[in-house]
């Protein structure tokens, strides 16, 4: 084809200028599609899939996994642990060295044990003498509780409960009690798991959280082992499991309240909650104690981690261990040393006691036995006297307290199955660790969006937890989680409200101004903005980590 004067056809040459501008046309909207921010596309991946393949707590750990004892308490912890988890020791702790209140309780922790002799025969073991050792019986027809000399009880019976086992039965737990913490939880989970009921629905308000101590005592015999449903009046979530931890440390912080006059702080420095000794003896008052043993033996069967610890001679109680003067120490420090000097002094006649102690803030006088004011303490007979404080102030100041507690717990938790376990070990299965959060592990247990991880922000929100105060840390996962304590097993331990493990969740969300983070604590779960710079970010997790507790307006 040829063309007159070398010139192109008007038609032609328009054709060939559509085409070209359709193909640029086409280009830009391509260009403009693959162009877009990586977060956009990512976006869309707005839930990551929480739960871990259907996992329960009892498949987390691995019994053979390679642990390192602690040198102190000889508690196996794992390796990725700098400090042990039951008394905060360091590997290289040396056991001659000064230790916290803390680690000498933990130091003792298998001091007492049953063990079978070469004989078969059921029998108490033990490198000290059972002269000043007592355990606290529970009674359950009568529920009442006993002082009772170790050395006058059968070692066929379980104090907590006041059964008598088998010796088969005993073999059993013989075994489990030397077994692992880990092998121990495994159990406990097996066994919990088949005692579970359909789900008891409570409705309450924020703040009158005290009014479930009454909810606690009406549930019915039969759904006493259930799971717990909370629903928040006048709040818009839904529970899946962060209604039911945020009510259990809202119950809990209720029970605690100085002004409520059921329990008190005794020594400072542990931090541990004990019975009130002057609490009032009305009805009241007893049924709110039994609805605490309710409170606290269903956070077991729940796997719930509750904010705040009761004392070493509570948790004694509860399984059944002995307590001596030594458990002194966990309420009075200076009381504990008083005893201590009464009981070595090579001369106590100067000292001017007598067979009675102080209480209350009137300085009312107690005998310690019958006519204890005009019986002197002596050389001869001051053994019996620190037998007698020693009673009173483990034992008879709170007696009728005591046994409603443990006769709400022993109606929710199946008798035999914490035997097993020493007093530390409860306390940790119940409170989890006073550590503070390991932000490594935090961060390598979480399931981060792919938006996040795609630019700085990731980097940008585990340098600003990392920044943050031990207490904020504590307020973030509070909000977070609904528990500002981290489970037994770490954080690869979290789990939804029914018990199947439920990783901590980062995900993105578009950012817009004055936008903060928010919580689906049900789902372990924060969507946080992708700031678009660090300094906004910090402000919007600082907010959160001010808070105490946050309400379930979102979830």
């Amino acid at each position: 084809m040829s063309y007159d004067d070398g010139k192109m056809p008007i038609a032609l040459v328009l054709q060939v200028a559509l085409g070209l501008a359709c193909l640029y046309v086409a280009w830009c909207i391509l260009r403009h599609c693959c162009c877009l921010p990586t977060q956009a596309a990512l976006l869309e991946q707005d839930f990551l899939g929480n739960f871990a393949d259907g996992l329960e707590r009892q498949n987390l750990d691995d019994p053979n996994a390679v642990r390192w004892a602690c040198p102190i308490c000889a508690f196996e912890n794992q390796l990725r642990t700098m400090h042990c988890v039951l008394c905060d020791a360091t590997k290289d702790t040396v056991p001659t060295a000064a230790l916290s209140l803390r680690q000498q309780s933990a130091m003792r922790r298998k001091q007492w044990a049953r063990t079978l002799s070469p004989a078969g025969v059921l029998q108490w073991s033990s490198s000290e003498s059972m002269h000043g050792q007592y355990v606290i019986t529970y009674d359950a027809l009568a529920a009442t509780v006993a002082w009772t000399p170790l050395a006058s009880l059968s070692p066929d019976v379980a104090p907590a409960f006041g059964e008598t086992l088998a010796l088969w039965q005993w073999r059993h737990l013989l075994a489990l009690q030397d077994a692992s913490f880990t092998t121990k939880v495994a159990a406990l989970c097996t066994v919990l798991s088949h005692t579970s009921r359909p789900a008891t629905k409570l409705n309450v308000y924020r703040d009158l959280a005290f009014e479930s101590i009454d909810m606690l005592l009406q549930i019915p015999h039969a759904s006493l082992c259930s799971t717990t449903s909370i629903t928040m009046l006048g709040e818009s979530g839904v529970d899946a499991g962060g209604l039911q931890r945020e009510w259990y440390s809202l119950v809990l912080a209720a029970i605690l309240a100085p002004s409520r006059g059921l329990f008190c702080i005794n020594h400072k420095d542990d931090g541990a909650y004990m019975i009130d000794p002057t609490t009032s003896l009305d009805a009241a008052n007893l049924s709110a104690f039994r609805a605490v043993g309710r409170l606290l033996a269903r956070a077991l069967l729940e796997g719930q981690v509750l904010p705040q610890p009761l004392c070493v001679p509570l948790l004694k109680a509860l399984v059944g261990a002995p307590l001596s003067v030594a458990d002194i120490a966990f309420l009075d420090p200076v009381t504990a040393s008083s005893l201590h000097y009464v009981a070595t002094a090579s001369s106590v006649d100067d000292l001017c006691l007598d067979f009675t102690v102080s209480t209350g803030t009137d300085k009312d006088l107690v005998a310690l036995v019958q006519n204890g004011h005009d019986m002197p303490v002596t050389l001869a007979n001051r053994s019996a006297y620190v037998d007698c404080m020693v009673q009173y102030l483990l034992f008879d100041r709170i007696a009728q307290p005591l046994a409603s507690l443990l006769r709400g717990f022993n109606e929710v938790m199946p008798p035999d199955v914490l035997l097993s376990f020493d007093y530390q070990e409860l306390g940790l299965l119940l409170f989890g660790t006073a550590a503070d959060i390991d932000v490594s592990e935090w961060e390598r247990c979480t399931k981060m969006a792919l938006a996040h991880a795609a630019t700085e922000t990731a980097q940008w929100f585990w340098a600003l937890v990392r920044e943050m105060t031990p207490t904020q840390r504590r307020h973030l996962l509070q909000f977070t989680t609904g528990s500002s304590r981290v489970p037994i097993q770490g954080f690869p331990g979290l789990t939804s409200f029914d018990g199947r493990l439920c990783p901590f969740t980062v995900e993105a969300i578009r950012y817009t101004r004055g936008v903060y983070p928010r919580a689906h604590a049900c789902f372990n779960r924060i969507d946080l903005p992708l700031y678009p710079t660090k300094d906004l970010m910090r402000e919007g997790l600082c907010a959160l980590a001010q808070l105490e507790y946050a309400e379930f307006t979102i979830v």
